[in-house]
């Protein structure tokens, strides 16, 4: 015999207040994904955690802080997916296995759709983290006694008309704007680290070979024109320390083939790339020639990183075109 209480509908109140929650969390979700800019990344505590936790090895790879990003923002969507779904008076079992599958079609959307966004990557990573924040989210709602919901619902507005709706989601999104607005100037590179290795011709750990020769290389933190702080073809093996791994006798003749044939930097390129974040701009020319029509990984021609994890620039070669994550 099923529990009376489980099929009963809980208030109007609450179930406008699932169907705000959940589109609000979608209208999140959709403008977090054509705009990814780290606006919160200046945040001082933020900047404080992160060196802390650095130093003491506690979290050596921005994948921990993505992974934890990902399942904290689908947190909503099934909370919202769970709470319509009890209003309308489903079972706790629907309710967590419509949010589920909601969180994980939702995410499985976001995740085509990066495919087609140049400072975007997919990952099955966030898949997984997404499914499981909506999972996280249900179980929150369910966990909340139902006379609590009951008390809740008594601060709520029973009904909105289209135009409430309408309103409200509006309001939302001016809010999202102006937040963006006001963040994105200063995040625009202010989220590269310091501390990261230039790799040529592959991964700072290995793992993504380029099947290729780079013919000549300059790096700006400002326009092509060579200043003192530019890195040319003569002046980048020496830079920071620059350290050759491999067999070329210079940078002409960089090139991998699955072995350690490839240049990296014994120490981080801090100097180069503080100036980059000082400066807000960085200009890359490259003469190079892929031997392999068809390549993945992106396999890495250039990269300023510290393993597959993390990284502030990858140039790589993704199928036959040219692939650039920052």
């Amino acid at each position: 015999m099923k529990s009376s209480s489980a099929r009963t509908p809980l208030s109007p109140a609450l179930l406008l207040a699932g169907r705000m929650v959940t589109y609000l969390s979608f209208l999140a979700i959709l403008i977090t994904t054509l705009f990814p800019y780290d606006i919160w990344v200046e945040a001082d505590w933020m900047q404080q955690i992160r060196s802390v936790s650095w130093e003491w090895g506690l979290i050596r790879s921005n994948i921990w802080r993505d992974i934890i990003a990902n399942v904290v923002v689908f947190i909503p969507v099934g909370m919202g997916l769970t709470l319509t779904r009890l209003a309308k008076g489903g079972s706790a079992a629907r309710a967590l296995s419509g949010a589920a599958l909601g969180g994980l079609l939702l995410t499985c959307f976001v995740e085509n759709v990066q495919i087609f966004l140049v400072l975007r990557a997919s990952s099955l990573n966030d898949i997984v983290a997404n499914t499981v924040g909506a999972i996280l989210g249900a179980l929150l709602v369910i966990g909340i006694a139902r006379s609590r919901w009951e008390k809740l619902s008594q601060l709520l507005p029973g009904q909105l008309s289209a135009r409430g709706y309408a309103l409200w989601l509006l309001v939302a999104l001016g809010a999202a704007l102006l937040a963006f607005d006001a963040g994105v100037g200063e995040a625009r590179l202010a989220g590269w680290e310091s501390n990261y290795h230039l790799s040529l011709g592959n991964e700072f750990e290995g793992g993504r070979p380029w099947m290729g020769s780079i013919r000549s290389l300059r790096l700006s933190t400002g326009t092509l024109t060579l200043t003192p702080d530019s890195l040319d073809l003569e002046t980048v093996r020496h830079y920071d320390k620059a350290l050759h791994f491999g067999k070329p006798d210079s940078l002409s003749d960089i090139f991998s083939s699955g072995e350690r044939d490839w240049w990296r930097s014994a120490a981080p390129m801090a100097r180069f790339l503080n100036l980059v974040q000082k400066n807000q701009q960085f200009s890359i020319s490259l003469a190079l020639r892929s031997d392999e029509l068809r390549q993945s990984g992106p396999a890495r021609i250039l990269t300023f990183s510290d393993g597959f994890d993390y990284r502030d620039l990858t140039i790589g070669q993704q199928g036959d075109a040219l692939a650039i994550r920052l």
